[in-house]
């Protein structure tokens, strides 16, 4: 639930950075449009550019924050091209808590927005469920119990994370995302 929690704060974070950067923005914007510095639509491209390149960021290493650190998870994180792609695997042994595992915050994906998620998770007791937490939305439960998975999803634009929340849970987690 802490992590949970921690995503619930960096998202209120993120909405506070998002205004102020709305405020700089239009302030930049406004007076620079007559005769000011940046008189030319190709100078004003440049800046909303700069800015919305500063911004996303700015909200991506927010994003990354949320993520469990790798010394504190109970499986083996490989990652991939990035935070939102690569493999987990773990055998679980009366374990309880929340891995938050995969995703970030991203304006737009330098490798594409969509990502496509394969999961197989094998109980022998316990709860465990794979969640996908996107934007402010409630966590989706995608797989609960033994089982597999396979979806896909779109990340660009706002805040996306793949994780396990597990309750005495004894079992294999496997997780491949590309």
């Amino acid at each position: 639930m802490k992590q949970i929690d921690l995503m619930k704060q960096t998202e209120r974070k993120k909405k506070v950075l998002a205004a102020l950067c709305a405020v700089l923005c239009t302030g930049l914007l406004s007076g620079c449009s007559s005769g000011g510095v940046l008189d030319s639509k190709e100078k004003n491209e440049q800046l909303k550019d700069t800015i919305l390149e500063t911004y996303d960021a700015l909200i991506g290493g927010a994003g990354t924050a949320v993520l469990t650190p790798e010394r504190s998870l109970e499986g083996r994180l490989t990652r991939g091209e990035d935070d939102y792609t690569g493999s987990y695997r773990a055998s679980y042994t009366e374990f309880t808590g929340t891995e938050v595992l995969f995703g970030g915050t991203t304006l737009k994906r330098e490798e594409g927005g969509t990502l496509e998620l394969t999961c197989s998770l094998s109980l022998e007791s316990g709860k465990a469920e794979v969640l996908l937490r996107s934007g402010s939305d409630d966590p989706e439960i995608l797989l609960s119990g033994s089982g597999e998975y396979t979806g896909t999803w779109e990340v660009d634009g706002e805040s996306t994370y793949i994780g396990v929340r597990c309750e005495d849970a004894v079992g294999e987690l496997f997780i491949q995302i590309e």
